[in-house]
């Protein structure tokens, strides 16, 4: 397991609840420690990967980037909660 321990760290806080922001270039390991991060945490639990260099002056592509991976309704100006809540509304797994 890459890391090990930085990996178990991320699941521990992943499992309470809280939400994770990784960033990395390429090359250093994020495909990895996401494959581990994986067999670490409840198999109910989505995880959503955009390229925030790809959104960094267009918030309405980020939302309608997020809201085609949940596969939810994306109203114009939809905030980020209201996606996530609808997703998990929808099938019971966590994001």
């Amino acid at each position: 397991m890459l890391r090990a321990d930085f990996t178990q760290t991320i699941a521990r806080e992943l499992k309470k609840g809280k939400s994770i922001n990784v960033f990395g270039n390429e090359g250093h390991g994020l495909n990895h420690f996401l494959y581990d991060l994986k067999t670490l945490v409840d198999a109910d639990t989505v995880f959503i990967r955009v390229s925030m260099r790809s959104y960094a002056d267009h918030y309405d592509g980020f939302i309608k980037d997020i809201a085609g991976q949940l596969n939810v309704k994306n109203d114009s100006n939809t905030a980020i909660e209201l996606l996530i809540s609808r997703f998990v509304d929808a099938t019971n797994k966590k994001v």
